[in-house]
């Protein structure tokens, strides 16, 4: 007969199993890897803090905004808080909200999983995202920082114009050069600017809410009468002559606007004469003009051979032209007075769908042109820091920008696209103002999503489920800028950083 199973518990067995598991996970913990919540939007919107998602109820586009800059929870009264659609206006609001709605709605930061032993074995890296102690708070409740490491030992960094630029410690101005991001970084940082995905569903009921009138996309055809593009995804000419669309920025500027950050703004709200709050606008100041776009556009013409077209973006004292036509892709650089003083080219294939997925960017100094993922032709120029602001900003005065930064500005860019002398369908235009047109074809269906950093983009493609519909072939249009650096630009005075 066997012996009946003791159910007793050793607890000094059960003690010592609790110690080890506890001291393998503050080792754990200290020594190969730990979670951290972000904690502000400072990196937004590649790592977002506390959150709020939005989706607009015209267009359908969903964006996150800071919910803290909101001061909701600041509010001893429920109030209304103005919302917009920045694929409609950045500064136009399109309705008001209850702000505790909102506050229902507050999501935490993100989280993130820090491997600490990682510089054990290597060292940092350009463009690493990085968690580190504050220097000058170590131990209080903002002790912990995550940054994108931008200067290593043994450089100066300066940033200019929204670009980094490094040199040697021993170096002097003209011994800075441009800091190129890696594809991967640079597509993890666009910031959607316009989308032809997302058009209203009822312009007259947005109207109605905006208080102001709606133009439709944000460009303005030279022909009016020959476009039709308002209220549509793919957007058609019909004539003979060239025509040009150019960027209009009444609604939508090319700077470094975040939705993001919206309520950092002030907010104007409208009411009505029994006190009603009917919208209003967000005063957008400290804005900078961003020349770094992207274009992407997918463009089904009947005849491929006979595509010809040129996208226009004019920035920094100079014109930068891309041009697809005859086979060939070609990139110039031409100044103030049309000479041009750089310029690269190559041939291309047209694919045998006929099919061509096209984006033109202007980012880093550096101009290209992709077909279906493959870079096709790339031209780089190499402006040192005040080279850059001589041209970019207006009536630069290099020792009235050390005392005053902010006196000078950046004339914003234009953007066109620019059809040849046959019947043509304008393709789609990205956040950089960059425009495309090809000859006319069949091209149904809606446009595509906007893709994210400081850049425009213009693109149209296969649709596969959201976003907003069917699998059908289109075209579309979205633009997108680079997010420029959150540091200011520096005061160009002796060396702004060091890092040994």
């Amino acid at each position: 007969m066997s012996e009946p199973q003791s159910n007793d518990t050793d607890v000094p067995e059960t003690l010592q199993s609790l110690l080890v598991a506890f001291t393998l996970a503050l080792a754990f913990r200290g020594f190969v890897v730990e979670g951290f919540v972000i904690p502000t939007g400072s990196m937004a919107p590649t790592l977002m803090g506390q959150h709020v998602r939005f989706k607009t109820p015209d267009t359908g586009y969903e964006y996150a905004f800071d919910s803290s800059s909101a001061r909701i929870p600041l509010r001893a009264r429920p109030q209304q808080l103005l919302v917009a659609d920045p694929m409609v206006s950045q500064s136009q609001a399109i309705g008001v909200v209850p702000d505790r709605a909102m506050v229902a709605q507050t999501r935490w930061g993100d989280r993130v999983l820090v491997l600490k032993y990682l510089y054990w074995f290597s060292d940092p890296s350009r463009w690493d995202v990085a968690v580190f102690k504050n220097p000058a708070d170590p131990i209080g409740p903002a002790r912990n920082y995550i940054k994108r490491i931008v200067g290593l030992p043994g450089e100066q960094i300066l940033i200019a114009d929204g670009d980094v630029f490094t040199a040697p410690l021993d170096g002097d101005l003209d011994a800075f050069k441009v800091v190129r991001r890696p594809g991967y970084i640079q597509e993890a940082i666009w910031q959607p600017v316009y989308d032809s995905d997302y058009i209203p569903i009822d312009p007259t009921q947005l109207e109605r809410r905006f208080l102001a009138r709606f133009d439709g996309p944000p460009f303005s055809p030279d022909q009016p009468a020959k476009w039709k593009i308002r209220n549509s995804r793919v957007w058609r000419c019909d004539t003979a002559e060239s025509t040009t669309l150019a960027w209009n920025d009444s609604h939508l500027g090319l700077d470094d606007f975040n939705a993001y950050n919206l309520y950092q703004y002030p907010e104007n709200i409208k009411y009505s004469d029994d006190g009603r709050p009917l919208g209003g606008t967000f005063d957008l100041v400290d804005l900078d003009s961003v020349a770094d776009l992207r274009l992407s556009a997918s463009l089904l013409p009947d005849d491929p051979s006979a595509l010809n077209m040129t996208v226009t973006l004019a920035a920094r004292g100079h014109r930068f032209t891309f041009s697809i036509g005859d086979g060939r892709a070609e990139v110039a650089i031409a100044d103030g007075s049309g000479e041009i003083v750089d310029r690269a080219d190559a041939t291309f294939e047209i694919p045998s769908t006929g099919l061509l997925e096209l984006q033109f960017v202007h980012v880093d100094q550096t101009l290209s042109i992709t077909l279906d993922g493959a870079e096709v032709v790339r031209l780089e120029y190499d402006w040192n820091p005040l080279e850059r602001l001589r041209r970019s900003l207006a009536n630069f005065d290099l020792a009235g920008y050390r005392s005053s930064p902010r006196k000078y500005q950046a004339p914003p860019p234009k953007l066109e696209g620019r059809s040849p002398d046959r019947r043509s369908t304008f393709d789609g235009c990205d956040s950089n103002g960059i425009c495309t047109t090809s000859p006319v074809g069949s091209m149904p269906g809606p446009s595509r999503r906007p893709t994210a950093s400081g850049s425009a983009a213009c693109s149209s493609r296969p649709i596969r489920a959201r976003r907003p519909g069917s699998a059908r072939t289109s075209t579309s249009c979205s633009v997108t800028t680079r997010r420029r650096a959150s540091i200011r630009d520096s005061s160009l005075g002796p060396i702004p950083w060091r890092s040994r």
